[in-house]
């Protein structure tokens, strides 16, 4: 069962979904994943961005999940209520019809909510009912329910961005960015149309850089491709589960840290930690890719993202801009300038961050 934390990110609210004990796909491109995501939004107030956190982390960064959730909460209740299906004053006259239709639309609110996209089956039941009963009937039947089936499709309309959805691409309609759970931020492609203008490796095989013009910007765009954002989903999981698990004493192997060698301890730890899930799990990775496995790992969980950009020996200034979740880190390049970045990261992170730096002085 999942569980949902609302937390506030400096100017921002952010609804954390922990997905890890659930057997679906993390995706809101599933319907199974969409009712329940849209389910447990619905009670919340609308929230900026949405993460689904399991060996990957979902981010969706764009508020409209979070307002088409709320427009369903909202109509639940209507559509559980009788006086919504009939004058008050007809309601006893009308009680039959009046359960027989509420009946079937709430059979079909379920399957409304797994795909919203997809009202046709509001249309169906329009088609039918208004051709039932005399000319009284009719008449009833255009003021209350028809009128009823009409604010649901209009209100699910007013949702921005609600008319772009088809049964495939919430994701990208919402703005989902998809990294290994252990990577900070949130990293994004660049907005705008682009042409390259600079792509060089970084050292030691640690990722490439690419320097793209952007159409109708000041600022070039930097951007990192990192080995990390492109694991194997079973590299992936193995880091999760090492991660994880769960142990009574230090492993035997993992040498216990010092202030000054924090970072070449960690690297013990979760090279440890990776062979102990390996055996478990029989998975076939190579001790040379465990290794590596484990230096990304206490790469990222001692200096975050800047260990990355620090490989770059081109980049001469690094700044964060408050508030960090909605100004994407900007650099200096030696050649090309002040640069902007797809990276944002969160002010928990910042504060982490800020406190592993003091702590090393």
């Amino acid at each position: 069962m999942m569980e949902l934390n609302v937390r506030d990110y400096g100017s921002i609210r952010v609804a954390e979904i922990d997905c890890s004990d659930c057997s679906e796909m993390q995706t809101l491109n599933s319907p199974d994943c969409r009712q329940c995501i849209l389910e447990s939004l619905g009670g919340e107030d609308v929230v900026d961005w949405v993460i689904l956190k399991r060996a990957y982390r979902h981010v969706y960064t764009s508020p409209n999940l979070s307002k088409l959730a709320k427009a369903l909460a909202i109509l639940d209740p209507m559509i559980h209520d009788e006086a919504h299906y009939s004058p008050k004053e007809e309601k006893k006259k009308c009680e039959k019809c009046v359960k027989s239709r509420m009946k079937k639309l709430t059979s079909i609110w379920p399957e409304i909510i797994r795909n919203p996209h997809d009202l046709s089956a509001l249309d169906e039941l329009a088609e039918k009912e208004a051709e039932r009963g005399g000319e009284a009937c009719s008449e009833c039947s255009e003021k209350n329910f028809l009128s009823l089936l009409e604010r649901i499709k209009s209100s699910l309309n007013s949702v921005p961005s609600y008319q772009d959805l088809d049964d495939s691409n919430y994701d990208e309609v919402f703005e989902a960015r998809v990294m290994p759970f252990f990577v900070e931020g949130v990293w994004s492609p660049p907005k705008h149309e682009t042409s390259l203008l600079d792509s060089y490796s970084l050292p030691d095989d640690r990722g490439k850089v690419n320097v793209y013009e952007q159409k109708g910007r000041p600022l070039p765009f930097y951007e990192l491709e990192l080995p990390e954002l492109n694991l194997s989903s079973e590299k992936v999981r193995l880091l999760y589960e090492a991660y994880n698990l769960e142990y009574t004493a230090a492993p035997g192997h993992a040498r216990f840290a010092r202030p000054s060698r924090l970072l070449s301890f960690s690297e013990d730890w979760y090279n440890t930690l990776l062979h102990m899930v390996r055996e478990r799990e029989d998975v076939r990775v190579s001790a040379g890719e465990l290794r590596k496995l484990a230096t990304w790992m206490a790469n990222w969980l001692t200096y975050r993202a800047l260990e990355p950009l620090s490989r770059d020996e081109n980049i001469t200034d690094i700044y964060i801009t408050a508030p960090p979740e909605k100004k994407p880190i900007t650099i200096t390049h030696e050649k090309w300038g002040t640069c902007e970045t797809g990276i944002n990261l969160t002010t928990p992170t910042l504060i982490g961050l800020g406190e592993i730096l003091s702590s090393r002085q």
